[in-house]
C-alpha cells in the first residue's frame, strides 16, 4: 500500500473518532439540560443547584492553549499530517470533556432527592452509599428503585450523604 493511504485513513480515523466523540457528549449536555431545565420549572420548592465544573473547563481551555502552541511549534517545523490528526483529536477530546464535566459536575437538591444527570431521585430511594478509592476519590450511591448504582464526584457523594442523613432523621422526627 501507499503510505499517503495509510497516513490518510490514519487521520481521517483519529478525527472521525473525536468528531464522535464530541458528537455524543454534545448530545448528552443538550439532553440533560433540557431534562434539568424541565425539572427547574416543574419543581418549585427551593432547589440548590451545587456545580464545581469551573475548576475542571479552566484545566480544559489550559489544554487547549497548550495545545494550540504546539501546533503553531509544528507547524512552523513542516509538521506532518498524522501529528497534527493527534493535535486535533487532543482538542477534539478536550471539548468533550467540557460538555462531560458540565453535565457530571452539577447536581440539584431539594428537600426529598435529589437530580443529577437526566433523572430525579428521592432520597427515600437511596439505599446507601459508599465512598470508592481512586486517584479521584467518587461515592457509589446504590438505588433500590431500579437496583442500580450510580457514581458521584466525592464532592457530591458527601453533600448527598449529609442530606440524606438530614432526611432521614427528620423521617424519623415525624414517626
Amino acid at each position: 500500500m501507499d503510505s499517503n493511504i495509510i497516513t490518510t485513513l490514519i487521520v481521517v480515523v483519529i478525527i472521525g473518532y473525536g468528531l464522535f466523540m464530541v458528537f455524543t457528549n454534545v448530545k448528552k449536555f443538550i439532553e440533560c439540560n433540557k431534562a434539568k431545565k424541565e425539572f427547574l420549572e416543574g419543581n418549585k420548592n427551593h432547589p440548590e443547584i451545587v456545580s464545581d465544573y469551573i475548576p475542571w473547563i479552566i484545566g480544559c481551555v489550559l489544554i487547549a492553549i497548550l495545545v494550540g502552541v504546539a501546533v503553531v511549534f509544528e507547524m512552523q517545523n513542516n509538521g506532518e499530517a498524522v501529528t497534527l490528526a493527534a493535535y486535533g483529536f487532543v482538542t477534539l477530546w478536550v471539548l468533550s470533556l467540557t460538555t462531560e464535566f458540565i453535565v457530571r459536575r452539577t447536581i440539584i437538591f431539594t428537600e426529598d432527592g435529589f437530580f443529577y444527570e437526566k433523572t430525579f431521585h428521592r432520597f427515600r430511594s437511596v439505599n446507601g452509599t459508599t465512598p470508592t478509592g481512586g486517584m479521584f476519590g467518587r461515592y457509589e450511591v446504590r438505588l433500590t428503585t431500579t437496583s442500580e448504582k450510580m457514581q458521584l464526584p466525592k464532592k457530591f457523594g458527601v453533600i448527598l450523604k449529609e442530606r440524606l442523613d438530614a432526611y432521614q432523621q427528620k423521617r424519623k422526627k415525624k414517626r
